[in-house]
């Protein structure tokens, strides 16, 4: 409730009047319609989809109603975002460069004040370099536009699934936390944003909530919701954490 609203330094944050978030959180899930997201062509790792389903099992014994419906163009989604995500971020922070806007550090010459002042790791190096070469004159047209219809075609399968039921629900991720450095490959690491990517590309509000442990580590499941429907969200979160045990887990359980 505390950070709900517009913010009038920001251009993006709407001016819709905001919810009472406490008024109705404790009604439960009881008569809700969950659906379940089910990717066929996707192999999250075992024990994942077991955490997931028991998890909807608890929500349909205090009242929900489950279906199963298929996840709308997952593959499309991640592609679209690896394009759309670079090019944002290289023209956003193209001004930061330490001398109009943004933190200045001092320097010698022009190129080293922009080294000094622009610190970013090797991923958000990678990111800006995609960036510039997607805005280039001759991909602009072919790959841009492309992921923006895409952006646009699972935006519309999502709103029309979210028409027939009240929340979706899904893994996370299709991997429980790996240790730093184990995997090198970016594309095998980017598929592990797979389920987090459709809401934000549709501009949806999404919830992810602890649900079980996979060789000690947390798996977590995201409820999304219908556009500013956070409401909603904060009811079945709620919900959640009163019929399971995930929100009463000292630090030391996770390890057990």
């Amino acid at each position: 409730q505390a950070i709900a609203g517009h913010d009038p330094a920001d251009a993006t944050s709407s001016r819709r009047p905001v919810d009472d978030y406490l008024r109705g959180i404790a009604q439960g899930v009881k008569g809700l319609t969950i659906g379940l997201l089910r990717d066929r062509g996707m192999e999250n790792q075992p024990g994942i989809d077991k955490a997931v389903e028991e998890a909807a099992g608890l929500l349909e014994k205090a009242g929900a109603f489950l279906v199963e419906v298929e996840m709308p163009h997952g593959r499309e989604a991640l592609a679209a975002y690896h394009v759309i995500a670079p090019v944002e971020l290289y023209s956003n922070l193209a001004r930061f460069d330490g001398i109009g806007y943004g933190y200045r550090a001092e320097g010698a010459s022009y190129r080293e004040i922009v080294e000094r002042s622009r610190c970013f790791g090797s991923e958000v190096k990678l990111r800006l370099l995609s960036g510039v070469k997607l805005l280039q004159r001759d991909r602009e047209e072919a790959i841009y536009r492309q992921a923006q219809q895409a952006r646009k075609a699972v935006h519309g399968c999502l709103e029309t699934m979210l028409a027939q039921v009240d929340l979706l629900l899904s893994p996370a991720t299709p991997l429980v936390a790996f240790e730093q450095g184990e995997k090198n490959d970016p594309l095998a690491m980017y598929f592990n944003d797979y389920y987090a990517i459709p809401a934000s590309l549709a501009g949806l509000p999404a919830i992810s909530l602890p649900c079980g442990l996979v060789d000690g580590l947390p798996v977590g499941m995201p409820l999304i919701a219908p556009a500013w429907s956070e409401s909603l969200l904060f009811r079945a979160g709620y919900a959640w954490q009163e019929i399971s045990e995930w929100h009463t887990l000292t630090p030391g359980r996770w390890a057990q």
